[in-house]
């Protein structure tokens, strides 16, 4: 017949001795002696769930223009000539309107001799003399897709929508 030993409650004192006396607690430093705030110390990062490219097969997918962003950082290609600004083509699958499957990320350069910006200006229709934002967003065409080096997928071209 097996021995039952009773459940001990290690959380509890043990009902015939007393509890430890505490020690008092130290006071608190002055607030003078409390470091001063650092600037954007306070700054909120919200994490998202997008930022991935969607999970589709290699082949033609409509492919609508979700945002757009004019980004300026180093130039990671030439440094001595200091930042360089790209546009960046954030576009979701035309059957995923609110981007809940990620984005593809097209990079383009700013003026005419960057062959990705020719590229989605063609296939948007929209003139190469300039545009705004709010006449692109929205905008549809195909984008070729294929699967990168480690298997995801990655927007390769985009052409204009035959009509």
């Amino acid at each position: 017949m097996p021995v039952v030993q009773p459940k001990v409650n290690w959380r509890q004192p043990a009902p015939d001795t007393t509890p430890p006396a505490t020690a008092a607690k130290p006071a608190p430093p002055p607030p003078s002696a409390q470091p001063a705030p650092q600037p954007g110390a306070d700054e909120f990062f919200p994490v998202t769930s997008g930022g991935r490219s969607p999970d589709v097969a290699p082949g033609s997918h409509r492919v609508t223009l979700h945002d757009l962003v004019k980004h300026t950082g180093p130039n990671r290609f030439a440094p001595e000539k200091g930042d360089r600004t790209q546009y960046l083509w954030h576009f979701c699958l035309s059957d995923d309107p609110d981007a809940s499957e990620g984005t593809f990320i097209w990079y383009s350069g700013t003026n005419l001799r960057s062959k990705n910006l020719v590229a989605v200006l063609a296939a948007l229709g929209v003139p190469a003399t300039g545009f705004t934002k709010l006449t692109v967003l929205g905008k549809e065409c195909l984008g070729q897709v294929d699967l990168n080096d480690r298997g995801y997928a990655k927007l390769i071209n985009v052409v204009g929508i035959p009509k």
